[in-house]
């Protein structure tokens, strides 16, 4: 009797531990979910929750043969092997909560690469940039909520896009104040059209004057010479004197010069 007794009370007892510890794992598992949720919800307004998809469930990456040619007139045909995702993930849903969850995973492309292909065509060669996947998988869900606060990262995300936003608007402002230039010189008057016009023709006018006058000058500085070595070469070549010339000299005659002159022209008479 004591033995059964004994074997009963240990058989109760098991059962009790065991009752105890299912309902202990059960209010561990609803503690680290809730946790999970509360930290997801402390994140961002747009939380990124990765699922693992299920075994059973395919994300693959799937070939086919295409032509590039047909979006392009005028080019011969160009037959390529391209890949595509496709398949199904597991998606996610927090119920009895105030907040959506949008319908979660997709099979998409989580590395891609880009492929040159040269298309020949009528008017010659041309490039195509052709985006091939690489690798496939589940995306995130996204869980969308209204009275979450931004978190650090996402208002140092912010304070980029101002900077960048006022970097676009410095841009605007310059092409609008050189828009605003060009209106306002459209906007002038026709008679200042035309005084520009007639200064821009006048000044045109100007500098072919003075080329044609600096090329009439240099052309008659060059016919003069011409003309200066043509009469040069008419010319008969100069005699040349064997005798050599007596120099003449003449000196005031003094009166006994003129004394002996008379008396030999009279002495000559005789």
């Amino acid at each position: 009797m004591r033995q059964n007794v004994f074997r009963e009370g240990m058989l109760w007892g098991l059962i009790l531990l065991t009752i105890y510890a299912q309902s202990v794992q059960t209010t561990r598992e609803g503690v680290n979910n809730n946790e999970i949720h509360n930290i997801l919800m402390r994140l961002n307004r747009i939380a990124n929750v990765t699922i693992k998809p299920h075994p059973t469930e395919t994300c693959r990456k799937i070939r086919y043969r295409t032509d590039i040619s047909k979006g392009y007139n005028g080019c011969y045909k160009k037959m390529i092997t391209q890949t595509f995702c496709a398949g199904q993930c597991s998606s996610l849903l927090f119920p009895n909560k105030n907040f959506l969850t949008a319908g979660c995973s997709s099979c998409s492309v989580t590395k891609k690469r880009i492929r040159n292909v040269k298309l020949y065509c009528i008017t010659g060669v041309r490039k195509v940039r052709v985006p091939i996947a690489e690798k496939c998988g589940c995306t995130s869900c996204r869980i969308m909520t209204n009275s979450i606060p931004d978190p650090p990262w996402k208002s140092r995300s912010k304070r980029f896009q101002q900077r960048k936003e006022e970097k676009v608007m410095k841009i605007a402002l310059r092409r609008l104040r050189k828009n605003s230039k060009s209106v306002e010189k459209k906007n002038e008057s026709d008679m200042e059209k035309l005084r520009r016009k007639l200064k821009k023709r006048r000044r045109r006018k100007n500098k072919r004057k003075n080329r044609m006058k600096n090329q009439t000058k240099k052309s008659r500085k060059n016919k003069k010479k011409n003309k200066k070595k043509e009469k040069k070469k008419q010319q008969p070549p100069k005699k040349q004197n064997n005798n050599p010339k007596v120099k003449t000299t003449t000196k005031a005659l003094t009166f006994r010069d003129m004394t002996q002159l008379l008396f030999s022209f009279s002495n000559h008479k005789t």
